[in-house]
């Protein structure tokens, strides 16, 4: 694959576009790849601090969910309690490739650790924002 740098591009994202937003399929998936996400990509330091945003997140999220299991498309809070226990056990599971991984992209990077600080801080969603889409 070729990729090219095009600085004044505009992309158009659809959230859930292929998927009913606030599903249980959704915050499986969602959760299971920002785990091996976090592990491979994310500064040591800025890793260490995740365990404090999810579960930020996850009072947020359990705090709006009867907002996410009312009308057309309704699930019950077991089926998302479910997706996220899921998410764990498949994300602990495959650690071991995520670590592998990290190694390669650590080694790797092109940017240092206060660039990829500098692009968090500038570019992260609110939690709102997270559990809203």
């Amino acid at each position: 694959w070729k990729a090219m740098y095009v600085p004044n591009s505009i992309i158009h994202h659809v959230h859930s576009a292929t998927m009913i937003a606030k599903s249980p399929m959704k915050l499986y998936l969602s959760e299971r790849n920002r785990i091996w996400y976090t592990i491979k990509a994310f500064p040591l330091p800025l890793l260490l601090k995740t365990p404090y945003h999810t579960v930020k997140r996850y009072l947020k999220i359990a705090k709006n969910l009867k907002k996410s299991t009312e009308g057309k498309n309704s699930y019950k809070k077991s089926e998302f309690i479910k997706a996220l226990i899921k998410a764990w056990a498949v994300g602990l599971i495959f650690i071991p490739r995520a670590i592998k991984k990290r190694r390669i992209v650590q080694k790797n990077k092109k940017i240092t650790n206060k660039e990829f600080y500098n692009l968090i801080e500038k570019h992260s969603a609110t939690t709102e924002d997270i559990i809203n889409s």
